[in-house]
């Protein structure tokens, strides 16, 4: 856009105007002393005075000096008004610029979407055809293509948002899928066998009766792999979903799938020895006379799950819930269950001697003729649990609440129960105690308690002279 005015014509009577006043000043100018000062220019007798010189070029002088002003002031009037019509046009091209730069950025901001916006859609374009041709070699007789597949699917899955979720749900369909064929197949895994080549692959199904463990397809632990290596922001957003999965009698050995699904999944049998479980859902999964040695299960949910006779060493169950869960007969020594929750929980003849129980919620569980000895259980809450018979011997009940527990033959020596919330006479007194328990303050001077020491006390002794008695040679 141009920034140039039109140019303003002048009034038609500036320059007659002009004329006239020039004219006028020089009139004056000449005779102007004579008209006006003529008076004193003379004497009496009609000649010129001796300062009339002077009279007249003071006179001129002062008509110069009023041209001089006149001009001046027009000139300052000439001067203001350009300085006005130049500062016009300067903020004039000032927002023809800001204008102008605007539009060009408006333009280049639209240029540079418009390329982003076909950049990806060509990347999309990309993205997806890289998908397709993964989900393709997925179904492929051959294990290497369908491995390439897999590994294909986890790098468009890193580049692609989007796709994130549905490449979960392919791999977790792909996995759940693979293990249903390959339970349908007793005598071998299912495309474990190369169709293109003359050799086959070594059958991965061992004999269960010979109680040797199943190993894991290699195409499907790569899909348990890609799915558990993810980032953990994204792996609680969408956890994988196995549900129902039979991974029974299965060499599971290091596995990691934290925040995984595995509700009512079946890993009866099963080695899961320092499996990685971190926050994975296990309710009313069957891991009876599984192994889980050394596993993490921290804030895992098993409940309603089936732990029976299950194999849980030095496994780290810190804020787990195991509500109704059932782990009758399961060893659980030197277990962690800090905080977890263990509400009706059957433990019923578990070993967790050295199990830590600091804080955790055993309300209502059954650990009859459960072997607890040097446990843990500072914080717990043992309200109306039920540990009848069961070894508790140096167990420490440190700010343990212990109301309406059930103690009947529970082997409480060396145990500390100096600080136990809600314990009460009644029920320690149907507990086998001595002079090492540790009871709370007041309780030692109980008559009923005092009684029921001594009598354990004797009985103990009896079964000292009886084993002595044996010992001595006929």
């Amino acid at each position: 856009m141009s920034t140039e005015q039109p140019a303003r014509r002048r009034p038609w009577w500036m320059w007659p105007a002009g004329t006239a006043g020039t004219a006028v000043f020089i009139v004056l100018l000449i005779w102007g002393p004579w008209w006006i000062e003529g008076h004193h220019l003379k004497d009496k007798s009609g000649g010129l005075i001796s300062s009339a010189g002077i009279i007249v070029t003071g006179f001129r002088t002062m008509l110069l000096a009023i041209a001089a002003g006149i001009f001046t002031a027009l000139g300052l009037w000439y001067t203001r008004k350009k300085h006005e019509l130049e500062q016009r046009q300067f903020e004039q091209s000032q927002q023809q610029f800001a204008e102008g730069q605007k539009q060009f950025e408006t333009t280049l901001r639209e240029t540079q979407e418009r390329d982003l916006r076909q950049a990806g859609i060509a990347r999309e374009g990309q993205v997806t055809g890289r998908y397709v041709e993964a989900v393709k070699l997925l179904g492929s007789d051959n294990i290497h293509a369908r491995l390439g597949g897999i590994y294909g699917l986890e790098r468009v899955m890193k580049d692609s948002d989007r796709d994130h979720q549905s490449i979960t749900e392919v791999l977790s369909a792909f996995i759940r899928n693979k293990l249903q064929e390959a339970a349908a197949s007793p005598s071998e895994i299912h495309g474990t066998q190369e169709t293109q080549d003359a050799t086959h692959l070594p059958l991965q199904r061992k004999s269960r009766s010979s109680g040797e463990l199943l190993i894991l397809p290699e195409d499907t632990k790569a899909a348990f792999t890609v799915l558990g290596r993810r980032d953990p922001t994204q792996r609680r957003a969408l956890p994988a979903a196995f549900e129902n999965v039979q991974l029974d009698h299965r060499d599971l050995i290091g596995v990691s799938w934290p925040e995984a699904n595995f509700e009512r999944a079946n890993f009866q049998g099963a080695n899961l020895r320092a499996a990685n479980l971190l926050r994975a859902t296990l309710d009313y999964a069957n891991l009876a006379e599984a192994t889980l040695t050394n596993a993490s299960l921290n804030e895992a949910s098993l409940q309603n799950a089936t732990l029976k006779s299950s194999d849980l060493v030095r496994s780290n169950l810190s804020g787990a819930r195991l509500d109704h869960a059932d782990m009758r007969d399961a060893i659980m020594n030197k277990a962690n269950f800090t905080d977890a929750s263990l509400f009706r929980a059957r433990l019923d003849g578990a070993s967790l001697n050295g199990a830590r129980f600091e804080r955790a919620h055993l309300t209502g569980a059954r650990l009859k003729g459960a072997r607890l000895a040097d446990t843990n259980f500072r914080g717990a809450n043992l309200t109306r649990t039920d540990l009848t018979r069961a070894s508790l011997r140096r167990a420490d009940f440190d700010g343990a609440k212990l109301h309406h527990t059930a103690l009947d033959e529970a082997d409480l020596r060396n145990a500390n129960l100096e600080k136990a919330i809600g314990l009460e006479v009644e029920n320690l007194i149907k507990a086998r105690i001595d002079r090492t328990t540790s009871l709370p303050p007041g309780f030692s001077n109980n008559l009923y308690v005092q009684i029921c020491i001594d009598r354990w006390e004797d009985e103990a002794n009896e079964e000292a002279r009886a084993g002595r008695d044996l010992e001595e040679p006929l």
